[in-house]
């Protein structure tokens, strides 16, 4: 999950080897859709999800399927910058 802000998110690609840090990357979620096509270039699917008081919970739980739908075990916060509600937490 990240927000608008690219350096974390880059470091994440860049590190992506067996010896650094053994994983794949399955999918971005954000807030902000600023770093769309630069996550289409890494070939991971992007998906904007504007978060707002009011619809805080319905956009969570479009989260949580994606999440689930991509069978991720590890969530990383890259800058990512909204606060996550202890039941978004708990459910993953």
């Amino acid at each position: 999950m990240v927000s608008k802000y690219d350096h974390c998110f880059h470091e994440l690609f860049l590190g992506q080897r067996p010896e650094e840090l053994p994983c794949e990357i399955a999918c971005i979620l954000s807030t902000y859709a600023d770093l769309e096509e630069q996550t289409k270039q890494y070939g991971v699917p992007f998906r904007h999800i504007p978060v707002t008081p009011t619809r805080k919970h319905s956009e969570e739980e479009k989260q949580l399927s994606i999440l689930k739908d991509k069978d991720v075990d590890l969530l990383v916060l890259a800058r990512y910058i909204q606060i996550l509600s202890p039941e978004f937490l708990e459910s993953f």
